[in-house]
């Protein structure tokens, strides 16, 4: 299925297409990003929104979606989400979609408990 991940309406569908082809959600991963560089001095509130949108919060969209799925099916599989380390170590020019990443980083480490226990 095809998705703009900026679009709210679009994560949910995205999820419920899944959820009604495989008839749940067993693992979900973010990889789909907005990784358009740009430095403090040059960033627009366009791409910053685009950003912030597509790599933060699209990912929790979808995590809130399939929440009930994940933690029902997970068992004694493991974590059942996956998320990009690429903050470590970040590129030159890339501070907005370093925000986001590091952001979202952060928000699933808080949100181990609800999904991984």
């Amino acid at each position: 299925h095809e998705a703009d991940l900026a679009r709210v309406e679009d994560c949910k569908r995205l999820i419920e297409a899944s959820l009604a082809a495989f008839g749940g959600v067993d693992i979900l991963v973010n990889s789909a990003a907005d990784t358009n560089r740009s430095t403090l001095a040059d960033f627009t509130p366009e791409q910053f929104d685009r950003q912030l949108h597509l790599n933060l919060r699209a990912p929790l969209l979808l995590a809130q979606a399939a929440l009930h799925s994940l933690t029902e099916r997970r068992g004694s599989r493991g974590r059942p989400y996956v998320t990009r380390i690429s903050v470590r170590k970040p590129r030159e020019s890339s501070h907005v979609e370093v925000l986001t990443k590091a952001t979202w980083n952060r928000l699933s480490l808080g949100s181990e408990r609800e999904l991984f226990l």
